[in-house]
């Protein structure tokens, strides 16, 4: 090639255990008769795999089955940098599936993260797994995977957002001005109330993984399962879900 130029030489460390290695990389040119020798030195670390020890719904806190499309939460331990935490990114217009060295796969299928942290993830079950029976999930940090954890596939698993965020006390609604529903700032009777939820299932069009509804209201999916609800024990209007 034409000089000056740049090269870069890459490693792949997941199959040499812990330990230094060296070597040399040699640039050379049938136009030159001194070849350039550089030496290298590679430290592998031991990277203990992560441990996954429960998840639940987000919105619940339940653990269970879980539904295509629904928020998770995992616990657990070395999920990712003990000083690390990462939200929610987009790559090309999806929720990215790979937040610092972190990935959790359901059958090896990366699932869209919402939240990373060495203790927690929040990630987003994928469409892909419905019609399964099962699915096995397992967190990846650094190229390391951790144990599987099996959990049943069911058609959905809904529950609702909670204000305190962890499954108790008053939901996440909000009334027809938008405002949050309280005690203290109740729904009028025949107003309109918006309840966040997740575990609807797979929906109509077919969910797509990391997608995001735009503002504008376009692209609106909906639940392939009936959706009903109650108000007071009395059946509510469902408008939309």
């Amino acid at each position: 090639a034409n000089t000056p130029a740049s090269f870069s030489v890459a490693v792949t460390p997941q199959n040499l255990a812990a330990g230094t290695y060296t070597g040399t990389v040699t640039i050379s040119s049938p136009t030159s008769t001194s070849p350039v020798t550089i030496a290298v030195t590679l430290t592998v670390q031991s990277i203990p795999p992560p441990n996954a020890t429960a998840i639940v719904n987000s919105a619940s806190f339940v653990s269970g089955a879980v539904a295509p499309g629904e928020i998770i939460t995992i616990g657990g331990t070395g999920m990712a940098g003990a000083n690390d935490s990462y939200g929610l990114q987009l790559e090309s217009g999806l929720v990215a599936t790979k937040l610092g060295d972190t990935r959790v796969l359901f059958d090896g299928i990366a699932a869209p993260l919402v939240y990373v942290s060495a203790n927690q993830v929040n990630a987003v079950v994928p469409y892909n797994v419905s019609g399964r029976v099962s699915t096995r999930i397992q967190v990846e940090y650094k190229g390391v995977t951790g144990s599987a954890i099996e959990l049943r596939v069911v058609d959905s698993a809904p529950a609702i957002f909670t204000q305190n965020q962890s499954g108790t006390g008053p939901g996440a609604i909000s009334n027809q001005n938008f405002s949050l529903n309280t005690a203290s700032n109740p729904a009028a009777r025949g107003s309109v109330v918006v309840v966040y939820a997740t575990g609807e299932g797979q929906t109509s069009p077919v969910g797509v993984n990391g997608s995001v509804t735009p503002s504008n209201g376009s692209g609106l999916k909906r639940p392939l399962l009936n959706v009903t609800a109650t108000v007071g024990g009395h059946a509510a209007r469902v408008l939309y879900a």
